[in-house]
């Protein structure tokens, strides 16, 4: 996914500011990071230049990639978007390791439950 488009103009990118927001460089528009909703899934990052990034998480792309995997057969079509997405995903998965996020696998994610 890597760059997050505006919300409002889908045209311009988001950069940091001072005041903790980050502002649309085409429309203006304001994104409060602490207030924003962001899918599990998703990691947010700043790069070296203040621009806002999202990727999918190394563990949601192999899990994407584990439920293509056994794509289907005898169906060309069908196949060739298994295919196409199976592809979609190394690439976000790429992105993400490339951005720098940890490669964890879905089975060594943990959550505490209380």
């Amino acid at each position: 996914m890597s760059t997050m488009t505006c919300r409002d103009c889908h045209l311009g990118n988001y950069g940091a500011h001072p005041d903790r927001l980050f502002r649309c460089d085409e429309c203006g528009h304001q994104l409060d990071i602490d207030t924003a909703y962001f899918h599990p899934e998703e990691a947010v990052v700043v790069d070296e230049s203040g621009i806002l990034h999202a990727y999918l998480t190394p563990a949601a792309c192999l899990a994407w990639m584990e439920e293509i995997a056994d794509f289907p057969t005898g169906d060309w079509v069908r196949a060739q978007e298994a295919l196409r997405a199976y592809r979609r995903a190394v690439g976000e998965l790429r992105d993400a390791l490339n951005a720098g996020l940890p490669y964890l696998t879905p089975d060594s994610i943990t959550t505490d439950v209380d």
